[in-house]
């Protein structure tokens, strides 16, 4: 192999880079626990009791993931 193509395979290997989150199993689940403050709690109650198929595990996933994927957009380098 000449020297240029191994270059050439480097600089290919290096742009294909992997998150560290990329073999995660989508069925894995990890527990969290975190504490609101007494109105954002009452918020999310008054939510899960007025808006049908909710619930704070919800509210707190999907708020979660919108948030997580902001960041990862602002500060991952691709």
């Amino acid at each position: 192999m000449s020297q240029k193509s191994k270059k050439g395979a480097k600089s290919n290997i290096s742009s294909i880079r992997k998150t560290p989150w990329a073999d995660a199993h989508p069925r894995v689940t990890k527990k969290f626990s975190t504490e609101f403050t007494e109105e954002l709690h009452m918020q999310m109650v008054w939510l899960i009791e007025n808006v049908p198929k909710l619930s704070i595990r919800k509210i707190v996933q999907e708020a979660t993931a919108l948030y997580v994927a902001q960041k990862i957009k602002e500060h991952y380098i691709q």
